[in-house]
């Protein structure tokens, strides 16, 4: 009805978009465009999409991000500027890594250096959501990467942070399925979490 739509545009704060939303919305957009290929961009916008990441991942700061609202980590990836972001970034490695098998390519290591170094410095950032994400993701970057997952595993049982460390089991759990090379990998991981479980019961 029209007057409910008017009620909405005059009352509803969700019309006062900030910058944060418009970047969220453009890392949805790119996700959108690179997780299906039947509803795929075409490949020689893969380029400017890339392009377009890395713009957002220069500007974002984790301060950008409201640290008023306390939820689980797989949550704050799914909405955070950083989460949508960085999911569009492997998104896009995926749909790279597909166009590259179709054209009969075989490599080891299927997706670039540039993408695996924009995932690298959100790691050095401590960004919360790269540690989610590669847990929730695993399978996917363990497709594209394998040496580089396997060494990340064994790194992050030296994880001092807590809360990093605890981001990235969070994700890892959400995954759907049991992967038993990745399930093999994880043993020390489980182990910790069994010994901070058991320390907090006492």
């Amino acid at each position: 009805r029209p007057e409910f739509a008017l009620y909405q545009i005059v009352d509803d704060d969700r019309w006062h978009a900030n910058h944060q939303w418009v970047v969220g919305e453009i890392g949805e957009l790119i996700q959108d465009g690179t997780k299906d290929d039947s509803w795929a961009f075409p490949e020689e916008h893969s380029t400017v999409a890339q392009e377009i990441i890395f713009r957002i991942l220069d500007k974002l700061k984790k301060e950008d991000e409201d640290e008023d609202e306390i939820r689980d980590p797989v949550t704050d990836a799914l909405n955070s500027v950083f989460g949508k972001t960085l999911t569009a970034l492997i998104y896009l490695a995926l749909r790279i890594a597909r166009l590259g098998k179709q054209k009969g390519e075989d490599k080891e290591v299927r997706w670039s250096d540039d993408l695996k170094r924009r995932y690298e410095d959100a790691f050095k950032g401590e960004v919360v959501e790269a540690y989610t994400l590669f847990g929730q993701y695993m399978p996917n970057l363990h497709y594209l990467d394998k040496q580089w997952v396997e060494e990340k595993i064994k790194e992050f049982e030296k994880i001092d942070n807590d809360p990093l460390w605890s981001a990235f089991m969070y994700g890892y759990l959400f995954i759907n399925g049991l992967h038993k090379d990745l399930y093999l990998m994880m043993k020390n991981h489980y182990l910790k979490a069994l010994s901070l479980s058991l320390e907090g019961e006492r």
